[in-house]
């Protein structure tokens, strides 16, 4: 039978995963190695953690994706608890040669994406919580955050990222400028895609304002990444964003609100052939 085993029942993990599962055509994880994962992994990971497989009814919310075009696909899914979970996991696949991805907020939809085929996904969704330090401003957002709880964080201290929307049905909508404003989409993942948001020329692109990053590197290394730690890595990942590792935790700069988060916010829409008038304007004003 196909598990979902949280760690808490690692015993009979362990020894019903004997009992094969059996999937149709081919696998990159044969028998042999999804028996491995049920034990040799599973003992690895915290109690809170989870090991997933197709079968199991838990297997479509936990892969489910934005978008199916060119998606990567998956025999072994893992929800970690910590970052230690994030560690073991790559530290396994990296040693038996078998391709994994993380995942966030599953929006991603580059064409690479596509060469990951029937490996290990690391979901970090349940890496999820926001700080903010209110001396310094500083946001600590762990992996699996999305940007609704960010912006419901920084509202509620009267900071921001970009300028906040009012509350509205028990959420804060963002309208705004230095981050996007779909409330599920996952902070860290678009981070290292830029992420822009409508004012961004006030606060700058969300990875403008990063300060630290935790990485996950391919060796299972966990480091601090910033301007002064692994200064190469933290302006690689400024520049280039993905595939340097796997970021679990990272610090933002935010502001104080600016006329209490709240803001006018018009969509127009104009002829190609005026988008060069309508550049030189926006470049004429003052924010």
């Amino acid at each position: 039978m196909f598990l979902k085993a949280t760690l808490a029942s690692l015993g009979l993990l362990a020894a019903t995963s004997l009992a094969a599962p059996s999937i149709e055509g081919t696998t990159r994880l044969n028998t042999f190695e999804k028996r491995d994962v049920a034990s040799t992994l599973a003992a690895r990971l915290s109690r809170g953690a989870s090991i997933i497989f197709p079968q199991d009814a838990h297997w479509q919310h936990v892969t489910e994706r934005w978008t199916k075009y060119l998606a990567p696909s998956f025999q072994v899914a893992v929800e970690p608890a910590i970052e230690a979970d994030v560690v073991a996991v790559v530290k396994y696949a990296v040693a038996r040669n078998i391709s994994f991805l993380a995942q966030g907020g599953r929006h991603g939809y580059a064409p690479e994406l596509q060469k990951i085929q029937n490996g290990i996904l690391i979901n970090i969704g349940q890496i999820d919580h926001v700080v903010v330090d209110k001396a310094t401003g500083i946001a600590t957002i762990r992996g699996g955050t999305v940007y609704k709880q960010l912006i419901n964080a920084t509202y509620a201290d009267s900071r921001e990222m970009s300028r906040l929307g009012s509350p509205y049905q028990g959420m804060i909508i963002n309208l705004s400028p230095a981050i996007g404003y779909c409330l599920y989409v996952s902070v860290l993942r678009a981070t290292l895609g830029s992420s822009h948001g409508r004012l961004q020329g006030l606060h700058g692109i969300t990875i403008d304002l990063l300060r630290r990053l935790r990485v996950i590197l391919a060796n299972g290394k966990a480091i601090n990444v910033s301007q002064h730690d692994n200064a190469d890595l933290f302006w690689g990942i400024r520049g280039a964003g993905q595939n340097h590792g796997i970021v679990v935790e990272a610090d933002f700069q935010t502001v104080p609100q600016i006329a209490h988060g709240l803001l006018y916010d018009v969509e127009m829409q104009f002829a190609d052939e005026k988008l060069e008038q309508v550049l030189e304007l926006m470049n004429q004003q003052r924010f």
